[in-house]
């Protein structure tokens, strides 16, 4: 069963051009990883500090060991403060 993620964020717009930056390094060590069918960012057309982040997993196991990888946590860590607001929304597909 697939894990699909969408995380709405919004970015402070003084970490705007860090965010990508570093988003764009995880993303490349992610797409290599098993079981990441997609790994991608979008950018709101209204507003240059909202994206939408999405993801899609083979299953929820294999973004569980996503979370565990040394790229994710580097992620996480290094934008601890840039966003004003930050939601994830998941679902599962058979």
């Amino acid at each position: 069963m697939e894990l699909i993620l969408n995380v709405l964020k919004k970015v402070k717009p003084e970490y705007r051009e860090a965010y990508l930056r570093l988003f764009n390094e995880c993303q490349q060590a992610t797409l290599q990883e098993n079981g990441c069918l997609e790994y991608a960012l979008y950018q709101s057309f209204n507003n240059e500090n909202d994206f939408l982040l999405f993801e899609r997993w083979a299953s929820k196991e294999t973004h569980f060991q996503h979370t565990q990888t040394g790229h994710f946590k580097k992620m996480i860590d290094a934008t601890v403060g840039f966003f004003e607001k930050s939601e994830l929304i998941g679902s599962l597909r058979e």
